[in-house]
């Protein structure tokens, strides 16, 4: 249930809502509470993280870092795929900033994700990386 909620951007306050709750006692299946659910997304997070990176392994990736802006916050995005598989790139990391990413904070960003996937100097030159950085500044 809670995998649904968040894959359709349905937020978890709407289950302490009282005809949701109804549906779902009168179709036998009480509705977990807000709380409960809450506790569960960190291991649904590192699920996914994990998915990710067995799905990645020992392949040729390419790594996409886009900076946007929504509304006053800007966001760099990290996206991971193979490159056996190019039209799917699963997003990695999603990190918030309070200006917009200079050199340093893009270097940062790019080790983290490259570190998180488990590359090391050990397996680099083993491996193809190709990265993209997207700017699409007005």
């Amino acid at each position: 249930m809670l995998k649904a909620f968040l894959s359709a951007d349905i937020p978890l306050w709407k289950l302490r809502h009282i005809e949701l709750k109804k549906l779902f006692e009168s179709i036998g299946h009480p509705l977990p509470s807000e709380q409960t659910c809450r506790l569960k997304i960190d291991d649904l997070y590192n699920e996914k993280i994990a998915n990710i990176i067995e799905y990645v392994k020992d392949q040729s990736i390419f790594l996409i870092v886009d900076e946007t802006e929504i509304g006053e916050t800007k966001y760099v995005n990290v996206m991971v795929g193979v490159l056996s598989k190019p039209e799917k790139a699963l997003l990695f990391e999603c990190f918030s900033l309070s200006t917009s990413a200079n050199a340093n904070i893009m270097l940062r960003i790019l080790d983290d994700a490259i570190r998180f996937l488990n590359i090391t100097r050990f397996n680099f030159n083993s491996l193809n990386i190709f990265l993209f950085f997207i700017n699409t500044k007005k």
